[in-house]
């Protein structure tokens, strides 16, 4: 569609570190709001701590789910016309996160970040519920015991879980 951004690129310095982002398949939803995209960074480069990283991260973007409060106002106390109001109220939205050596192929992340929004007001304020599953990738569940049972599957969190 005429005017709307399909993709960029990007390219940030951090000293010895590099990170390349490409953003393509940027959709809109029917009122034309971004409701997402497909973005891969490369990170490339030696970190603070001296350790060379070549990482691949491709995260791709959906908005499931949006809610939305319509109204119809009058312009005017004498104008017979009147505008229609959408507003969003809340919605559900996925990332799904894939990270990869680049230099050995080996899967170092794989996330599926689900985000429920509810109670959103015109003024910004929302409630927010993010859930983060991780995958069955190689690495998974390795970090700080984030797998109780041991079989790769990982954990779930949303806010206000305690472990």
């Amino acid at each position: 569609m005429l005017g709307e951004l399909q993709g960029y690129d990007e390219v940030v310095n951090y000293g010895a570190l590099v990170v390349t982002s490409e953003v393509r398949n940027i959709h809109y939803d029917a009122l034309r709001r971004q409701d997402g995209n497909a973005t891969t960074k490369r990170i490339k480069g030696v970190e603070t701590d001296g350790g060379a990283v070549d990482i691949v991260l491709v995260e791709d973007t959906r908005v499931m789910r949006s809610d939305e409060a319509r109204s119809v106002r009058a312009v005017g106390s004498t104008d017979p016309r009147s505008m229609n109001i959408v507003n969003v109220v809340g919605g559900r939205t996925e990332v799904r996160t894939r990270g990869t050596d680049a230099v050995t192929g080996e899967l170092l992340r794989d996330l599926k970040e689900t985000v429920e929004r509810s109670q959103v007001t015109v003024a910004g304020d929302f409630k927010e519920v993010r859930r983060t599953e991780e995958g069955r990738g190689r690495r998974a569940g390795q970090r700080g015991g984030d797998d109780p049972d041991g079989d790769g599957a990982g954990r779930v969190w949303a806010c206000g879980d305690v472990p």
